[in-house]
């Protein structure tokens, strides 16, 4: 069964650890670092570790610690610097991709030498959430085994092949907004990348309607039986009703179509397409005068 997609916001995993275990947690100032000083304690600091860290550390403060900083990157640097490698490998549809520990550069984003990478294969249409948490199991483990044994990874390190390299910019979000003259598959590996973070959406009616639940279209997209290749192409974005499968079929471009079972109007619940076509009585069959995008 469809399940709603939302965001929530909860504390982080390891600041609810820290707290469990009686650790001090110190939290970073906005925005920047530039006059932070690295907090006073009875045991000093030897080595800084960042992971999914937004501030650039300024070389005063990596240069204070005397093993130096490390990054947990998910992805197979140089490939796919930037602030959403995991987001652009699913983007890209690319098939390999990987966890890379590197020490900390002080004059640039993940460009510091690789002491340890680990590959993996990821299967076709997989989705953010899946990746996210493959790559932070394996993450973890490989920092635990790089900080055990920190002395030979430094050793033998690898400077980073800079004709290689790629960027992953941070994620916009006009890019939830969706273009219907995409192809179906194009559209829904938009959704496998950010849907679970900012839901797609178009408009409807003149309001803004999320699109909670897109349907894999090699099952949903199987053009209405009132589509004939005789008729003209619908216009994309146009809505065919299929109750008894409970979604709705939106026409795409390429002559593809959109399976949607859940939705979400501005200023409204979450529903079932079938409660979405009872509250705007809507009639089944393609060519109707309703579609997204409207």
């Amino acid at each position: 069964m469809d399940e709603l997609k939302y965001i929530v916001l909860t504390p982080v995993p390891l600041k609810l650890f820290a707290a469990s275990a009686g650790i001090k947690v110190h939290s970073a100032p906005p925005k920047t670092l530039r006059d932070w000083k690295i907090p006073e304690s009875s045991t000093p600091f030897t080595l800084a570790v960042v992971v999914s860290f937004g501030y650039f550390l300024p070389r005063r403060v990596i240069a204070s610690f005397p093993d130096g900083a490390l990054n947990v990157h998910p992805s197979l640097l140089p490939k796919y610097r930037g602030a959403a490698p995991l987001q652009h490998t699913i983007l890209n549809d690319d098939r390999e991709g990987g966890v890379s520990i590197i020490e900390l550069d002080d004059k640039r984003f993940d460009v510091g030498q690789i002491l340890k990478q680990t590959r993996i294969n990821i299967p076709p249409k997989t989705r953010f959430s899946t990746l996210h948490d493959q790559l932070g199991t394996i993450g973890a483990a490989d920092l635990l085994s790089v900080i055990a044994d920190l002395p030979s990874h430094k050793a033998h390190a690898q400077l980073q092949d800079e004709s290689a390299a790629s960027s992953a910019p941070k994620i916009s979000k006009m890019m939830a907004v969706v273009d219907w003259t995409r192809s179906a598959r194009e559209i829904a590996t938009v959704d496998r990348a950010i849907g679970e973070k900012i839901p797609l959406h178009t408009t409807f009616r003149g309001r803004r309607i999320q699109l909670l639940t897109i349907l894999d279209p090699d099952e949903s997209g199987v053009p209405p039986a009132s589509t004939s290749a005789a008729a003209a192409a619908p216009k994309p974005g146009s809505l065919d009703i299929d109750i008894s499968a409970g979604m709705l079929r939106v026409a795409c471009g390429s002559g593809t179509w959109l399976g949607v079972s859940m939705v979400k109007v501005e200023g409204k619940n979450a529903v079932r397409i079938p409660d979405f076509v009872n509250g705007y009585q809507l009639k089944s069959g393609a060519g109707q005068n309703n579609s997204f995008g409207s």
